[in-house]
């Protein structure tokens, strides 16, 4: 008896689901789709049932296929259903407080729209103006954008830059939008990177990172009621030629998006430990 391939109607894995999403990340750090048609499609790619499902949320995309690892995929499916069952408590928790749920709609708001109306990234460091102004005031106080790293939260930002002087052999230096350096300490007990390799901040893509960011809160399944305990979090280092992480690092929970520093999606961490 001659056995086909799978078809349409063939019953959806969570490696092929997986796949799927991958795509759909692509698809936004590529600036295919905004990121209310990422969250529409990433919302149907997970309730798929069949090939079929999955396929027609990429048809229209360009991409390049990936095959995940079995393993890596299993778990990472495992982590993100335990997420979203929790993050229905969550979304109910944000009604109560009074934090606004965005809706998909026809009108998509900006970028900049979504991070003014997000309270997870209120402050300004997140906006576009924000991050090109703390790369502009690098270069004009120490004649350079290539840095150990830096670290931008909703109101301020903490530069690292290599100082042969410190005992560590590093300065990290206290930044709020539009403003100057100031508070320079030699250890502020974060470090930016392992390998403490150098990053050049000029080589940042800002319009893409920042869409990104306004992105991310909805993509990690990040809310005020779960992630109340630690601020929401940008850093950019030295690793791998230079990357970027965004999210929330706490006991409770542990999510990131990494990407590299033209936007390109490197991997998404969603509850990687303690949840």
């Amino acid at each position: 008896m001659m056995t086909t391939g799978p078809d349409d109607r063939t019953r959806a894995r969570d490696v092929d689901r997986v796949s799927h999403l991958a795509i759909l990340d692509d698809a936004l750090a590529d600036g295919q789709i905004d990121f209310i048609e990422y969250r529409r499609r990433v919302a149907l790619a997970e309730s798929a049932t069949t090939l079929g499902e999955l396929a027609a949320l990429a048809a229209d995309l360009q991409r390049v296929d990936r095959v995940p690892d079995a393993a890596v995929t299993q778990s990472w499916w495992r982590r993100r259903r335990v997420l979203i069952g929790s993050g229905v408590v969550a979304v109910v928790a944000a009604v109560v407080v009074g934090v606004v749920v965005v809706v998909p709609g026809d009108d998509s708001p900006s970028p900049a729209a979504a991070i003014a109306a997000d309270p997870m990234l209120a402050g300004g460091m997140f906006t576009a103006d924000g991050i090109r102004g703390v790369v502009k005031a690098t270069r004009d106080r120490f004649h350079t954008t290539t840095v150990e790293g830096i670290h931008l939260y909703g109101s301020r930002a903490v530069l690292n830059v290599f100082d042969p002087a410190s005992p560590n052999g590093s300065t990290q230096y206290d930044y709020s939008p539009g403003g100057e350096f100031y508070s320079p300490d030699f250890y502020g007990g974060l470090a930016v990177s392992n390998s403490s390799a150098p990053v050049d901040l000029a080589r940042i893509d800002v319009d893409k990172v920042v869409s990104l960011i306004a992105s991310a809160p909805a993509r990690l399944r990040l809310t005020p009621a779960n992630s109340a305990r630690e601020q929401f979090r940008v850093t950019v280092g030295g690793d791998d030629g230079g990357e970027i992480w965004m999210g929330v690092n706490d006991i409770g929970i542990d999510s990131h998006l990494v990407t590299h520093l033209d936007g390109t999606i490197k991997g998404v961490a969603v509850c990687g430990w303690g949840c």
